[in-house]
Parts: C-alpha cells; sequence; structure tokens
C-alpha cells in the first residue's frame, strides 16, 4: 500500500479528457492530444531522484445525476500514462476521484509506503493470483469468477471506493492492466446487462486508487488485491484520505 506525500507539481482549472479509441485525425484523439501535451508541459520536468511518485486526478461531473451513470475513472487515468504524457514506471500510485462540486485538477507528488494505521476493518478484501498470461480472457475470467465466489456484493446503489493493488515485476506495463482487473469487478458492482459479464457498474465509483507493488520474481505473473466499500460522506477528494 502507498499514501500520498508531499506534492512536486498541480495542474489546476482543467477538463480530463477520456480515452479515445479513433484515429489519430479524428477531431476527439485530436482534442485528446492537445489536452495531454498541455497537462505534460505545466508538469515536466519532474525531478528525476523524487523517488516514488503518485499522481492525483480529480474529475468534477457536471450534475450529481450524471456523477453515478458517467464519468469511469479508469477512463481519465489511462491516457496520462505513455509516450504523450508520464512515464508509469516513475509511478507507484495512482488515485482519482469524482464529484459534482470541486474543480477539476491534478496532482503529483511523492509517495510513501502506508504503515499499518493506513488499513481499516471497514474494507471488504479479495487477493487473487491467477495462472496464465495476463491481459488474456482466461486471466480476466479467473479473476472475475475468484470475486464471485469469494466477494460479498455491495448494496445495488449507491457511490463505492475501491483500491486494487498489483503486484507485478518492474518489466509490466501495469496501466494495461488496469482495464481488465476492473472489467472483472462485476460480482462486487454490479453488471449494467446481466449478458454482459465484463461490463461492471464502475460508474459508481467515486474513488479509485491504483497501487504498484513490484517483485522481480513474479516475471510475466501478475497478483491483484481488491479492496472495496460504500463511499462515505467525508471529503474522499482529499489527498489524506
Amino acid at each position: 500500500m502507498w499514501i500520498p506525500g508531499e506534492a512536486i507539481a498541480r495542474v489546476d482549472e482543467i477538463t480530463p479528457l477520456v480515452a479515445q479509441w479513433e484515429s489519430s485525425t479524428h477531431p476527439a484523439q485530436i482534442r485528446l492530444y492537445r489536452y495531454l501535451d498541455e497537462i505534460k508541459t505545466k508538469l515536466h520536468p519532474l525531478p528525476n531522484s523524487a523517488g516514488p511518485l503518485f499522481l492525483y486526478l480529480h474529475v468534477r461531473a457536471a450534475s450529481e445525476d450524471a456523477l453515478l451513470k458517467h464519468y469511469d475513472l479508469e477512463n481519465y487515468l489511462t491516457p496520462l500514462f505513455g509516450r504523450r504524457c508520464l512515464d508509469s514506471n516513475h509511478f507507484q500510485l495512482v488515485i482519482g476521484t469524482k464529484d459534482a462540486s470541486s474543480p477539476s485538477c491534478l496532482t503529483v507528488g511523492v509517495a510513501h509506503r502506508a504503515d499499518d494505521k493506513h488499513e481499516s476493518g471497514e474494507w471488504a478484501c479479495c487477493e487473487i493470483a491467477p495462472i496464465g498470461a495476463a491481459l488474456t480472457m482466461r486471466w480476466k475470467e479467473q479473476l472475475r469468477s475468484e470475486l464471485n465466489l469469494k466477494a460479498q456484493a455491495l448494496p445495488a446503489d449507491g457511490p463505492v471506493a475501491t483500491r486494487i493493488t498489483l503486484r507485478c515485476s518492474a518489466r509490466r506495463n501495469w496501466v494495461s492492466l488496469w482495464k481488465p482487473v476492473g472489467d472483472a469487478m462485476g460480482p462486487v458492482l454490479g453488471y449494467t446487462h446481466p449478458a454482459k459479464p465484463y461490463h461492471p457498474r464502475d460508474d459508481r465509483i467515486v474513488r479509485l486508487e491504483f497501487h504498484r507493488v513490484l517483485d522481480s520474481e513474479l516475471k510475466n505473473r501478475v497478483e491483484v488485491a481488491y479492496a472495496w466499500r460504500m463511499w462515505r460522506s467525508t471529503p474522499w477528494h482529499s489527498l489524506g484520505v
């Protein structure tokens, strides 16, 4: 587990954009490229000696009605890493939050190891060590099946906080794991449609944390630890939570 430490850089007055899969000439993709170039310019240069880093992105939704039906946080976080913006190898903790009142902003800082006091019995947890190559359908189905067997589903409605810890080797692009591990969370979050097992109601997540723990002995394997609970009425957009 990691927690945010001292901030290095902050970008305010932004309008976060989600990942795009259109061609490079599509207007939506061009807007995304411009957004990422702007973020990179405002954040760089980040110090090479800062140690493990965290990134925190807060997204302001258009309305309370839209908060739990749109604004999938993983889709906002993923584009920030890669050749157009930030190097994911420098980051051990990535956090996304959303509400309908606080201005959108992005902060980068130093990540610290969490002590035992950071843990709380309020979280439901499930640790899974799937076999086989990560990112395959078989690998993702193992995650969903284990959650289906071991996890207690959350109430059908309401906002949720989620932590996902990924134990992997340094050579693994851990950002590429975010979507499949999230897609497997239907047994916890519920489904958008009963016939779509990899379409969880992840729009319910108002705080999403990704933690990376490096373990060279795992080589190509990846271990996943999920933690979740209903959102509570404290200011979850605070870095200190």
